[in-house]
């Protein structure tokens, strides 16, 4: 019976490949709120946009001051929520961005270990099989040595 591949450095490949995990779950968690803020900006966006439909539908059939004012107090404090959204949407952006660079790092150092194990397991078959080789040049050795002694 040949022996087992054991792999010396797996408690590492275990750990990095949780740390990867990790990254990817918080590398997920920011893209989601990432689309969250701009969903939200996209809302508030469409609310002015309708506003602005709405005030000049206004406007045309004849508004008074109070009303115009209301409205111009109302889109200016959507232009404000607007504003600090889009600060939000850029912050969560430059968030997952960063977490990206660290996925793809903790993805790196994963697959160096990875590629460290396929070496080895390649070595450790190379050698089986070379081990193999010899046994089967053993058997022949004896088999033709016994032969010539009959």
């Amino acid at each position: 019976m040949s022996p087992k591949f054991k792999f010396k450095f797996d408690t590492v490949l275990k750990h990095r490949k949780l740390l990867e995990d990790k990254e990817a779950k918080e590398f997920y968690k920011r893209h989601s709120k990432l689309d969250k803020e701009t969903a939200t900006l996209n809302d508030l966006l469409n609310r002015y946009k309708d506003s602005q439909t709405e005030l000049a539908r206004k406007k045309e059939q004849g508004i008074d001051i109070a009303e115009l004012k209301i409205y111009y107090t109302y889109m200016n404090a959507l232009k404000l929520d607007i504003r600090a959204q889009r600060i939000k949407v850029k912050q969560a952006d430059a968030k997952k961005e960063e977490q990206r660079k660290e996925l793809v790092k903790a993805q790196k150092n994963k697959k160096v270990i990875d590629k460290l194990k396929e070496n080895k397991i390649n070595e450790f078959k190379e050698e089986e099989r070379t081990q193999d080789l010899k046994t089967l040049d053993d058997i022949n050795s004896g088999i033709e040595a016994r032969k010539r002694k009959s």
